[in-house]
């Protein structure tokens, strides 16, 4: 038996329907055919209520190969317009781009498929996926792709738990309902008295729900018969739903053309899922309207980034590549699964396979460290004014270093970090005061609290050549505990502990006269290499044993970087007559971005004959 509306011939008996699908191209194929047979009535609502002014016909987009998973519709590869070739196994796809997996959801396992979703992630093979409950589930969500809708005329939305006022310039091409406008709005009107081009929901959730406030999206579907007794709280008898019911929103209800589901487990593989099929999200989404629907496969990390590359570029062609590769600094596994074929009237540039995602800048991840250890590494007491003012810094910045939570791109990432840097620099500035006037101050233990609290990187012991002439060695120290710091020493025969400089520091080189070339007077040198912008604060000091006997002043420099190049600055220092003839050393503190390196030079007072 059979009966037709304006699009579609809808078939009660499989073989008709076989026959039907199975011409030789989709040109003569006048009325797209589907089964749902004498168990899924449910589905010719759906079907009836489909059409409307805004959907034409298309032609299917073609994949590289094809596979099918199930023995029941493997009449399927008789049809030649899914894909340019059937494929059995992984070795058959390696020169392909694109992979069309067709089947029904039980045998969506790991078993069966999880191996070549991963395959293909890594190779950055796009996957289609048209999969159905059941057979007539899998002919309505076959028969759908010979459509498209033309998305200019429609809304679309994205729905998120989260504050979405970071996408706010893009405000013009998607209607945004984040978690305030969710507690302020009737969503169930809004998105039961639309129809969409496009949403996407972002939340919590699992295979059953998804959660929008005090709204929910569900997937129950109470015609169908149950097969297991595994159910949420509203499928067992006399227990209500989990919230309020008049909240609720079935998914297959919402006229929408292509679906984003972005919480964990929205389509599960078939043998990890919590419960019967007649609650999955999902499922429920391919029995409705939705052409295309992009779902989470297991626990989703999906945040800014991911959304942001969804509004910038939405096609599913090859989305799924585009947010694996977004994903892949977060999550080790595939998580995202493409169900339906792409709309080839859709504007999309193949090659465009996604950016990762843009993380923290490398010396911002330095500063961060080193404001963390001042807090809690216990080299500073508690009423140390670094440890406050670090603390401060660290209450201020934190909550903005979450993956895309200040932004999505590597511009906003570098704005980021230099205002991380002007927000420290004073802090660096402090620190270079308090070293100046107080030789005591705990800040100047940083390089025996850490190293006695590290082990030498054996690895990273290097022969260098003493700026004085005498041989020494540079080496890393690793710390036992990651509130430490990192320190970078150079030892010489002659200079002893020559520099301590914690990681990320600039390249100090720091000499100074041998003897009193001219009486009484030693000239320094010091050249500063930069591996990073911030300003430079630094100070040269005597050993307080001997600071009252220099006639010249203490003062603190400051050197603005504006690319990475050395800088030389010079300085002489006199001492007065009465000074004890004999070995000094010169010290030399410099401090960057809240990081601390010191120098040593040792020289020899012989009171010169010549005059000052």
């Amino acid at each position: 038996m059979m009966s037709e509306n304006k699009m579609f011939e809808v078939y009660d008996d499989s073989e008709e329907y076989i026959k039907k699908i199975c011409l030789n191209s989709t040109k003569e194929i006048e009325k797209v055919p589907i089964f749902i047979g004498k168990k899924r009535k449910d589905l010719k609502s759906t079907i009836d209520n489909y059409f409307d002014d805004n959907i034409k016909r298309a032609p299917l987009f073609k994949t590289d190969a094809g596979l099918i998973i199930s023995d029941e519709v493997t009449f399927y590869k008789k049809c030649s317009f899914f894909c340019e070739k059937w494929i059995h196994n992984l070795n058959e796809i390696s020169d392909s781009k694109t992979l069309l997996i067709i089947g029904i959801y039980k045998d969506f396992s790991q078993e069966k498929v999880l191996d070549i979703l991963e395959f293909c992630k890594e190779k950055e093979i796009e996957v289609f996926l048209l999969v159905g409950r059941d057979l007539p589930s899998l002919s309505w969500l076959i028969a759908k792709q010979f459509f498209y809708r033309e998305s200019g005329k429609m809304s679309k939305a994205i729905f998120s738990h989260k504050n979405l006022s970071i996408f706010s310039e893009k405000a013009e091409k998607w209607d945004f309902f984040d978690i305030k406008k969710l507690e302020k709005q009737n969503i169930k009107n809004i998105l039961e008295e639309e129809i969409w081009s496009e949403l996407a929901f972002h939340g919590h959730g699992k295979e059953d729900h998804l959660n929008l406030a005090d709204f929910t999206l569900h997937g129950y579907n109470r015609s169908l018969v149950r097969h297991e007794s595994f159910a949420p709280s509203w499928g067992h008898r006399g227990q209500p739903f989990f919230k309020d019911e008049t909240k609720a929103i079935r998914i297959s209800s919402l006229n929408v053309d292509k679906l984003f589901l972005l919480s964990c487990s929205n389509f599960p593989f078939y043998d990890c899922r919590l419960y019967d099929t007649n609650f999955n999200l999902t499922l429920d989404a391919i029995d409705g309207f939705a052409r295309n629907i992009i779902a989470s496969t297991g626990v989703q990390s999906v945040d800014n980034p991911e959304l942001d590359e969804i509004l910038n570029d939405s096609n599913t062609e090859n989305i799924g590549v585009r947010l694996h590769n977004k994903l892949n600094d977060i999550q080790p596994f595939v998580s995202i699964a493409n169900i339906g074929l792409p709309n080839i009237f859709e504007k999309v540039n193949i090659k465009n396979t996604g950016q990762h995602a843009e993380r923290l800048e490398a010396q911002t991840k330095i500063i961060l460290s080193r404001l963390s250890s001042y807090v809690s590494s216990g080299m500073l007491s508690n009423e140390h004014p670094i440890k406050k003012l670090s603390r401060n810094i660290l209450l201020d910045y934190s909550q903005l270093t979450r993956r895309g939570t200040y932004g999505t791109t590597k511009e906003e990432y570098s704005v980021f970090e230099q205002n991380l840097i002007n927000r420290v620099n004073p802090l660096s500035k402090k620190i270079a005061d308090i070293m100046m006037n107080n030789q005591s101050d705990e800040l100047f233990e940083f390089d025996s609290y850490n190293i006695y609290r590290s082990e030498l990187n054996k690895k990273s012991i290097k022969k260098e050549k003493c700026c004085c002439g005498c041989r020494g060695f540079e080496c890393n120290y690793i710390p036992e505990t990651q509130n430490l710091f990192n320190i970078q020493s150079h030892y010489c025969y002659k200079c002893g502990d020559k520099t301590a400089i914690m990681a990320g520091m600039p390249d100090i080189e720091f000499t100074c006269d041998e003897y009193d070339v001219e009486r009484l007077k030693i000239h320094y040198k010091i050249q500063i290499t930069p591996k990073s912008k911030g300003d430079v604060f630094l100070g040269v000091q005597l050993p307080t044993y001997v600071e009252k006997s220099v006639d010249t002043p203490s003062e603190i420099k400051k050197i603005r970087f504006k690319a990475l190049k050395s800088k030389i600055v010079e300085g002489d220092v006199y001492f007065k007559e009465d000074t004890l003839l004999q070995s000094y050393y010169l010290k030399l503190f410099v401090i960057q971005n809240g990081g601390i390196g010191i120098s040593r030079c040792f020289f020899n007072l012989v009171n010169n004959n010549k005059e000052k």
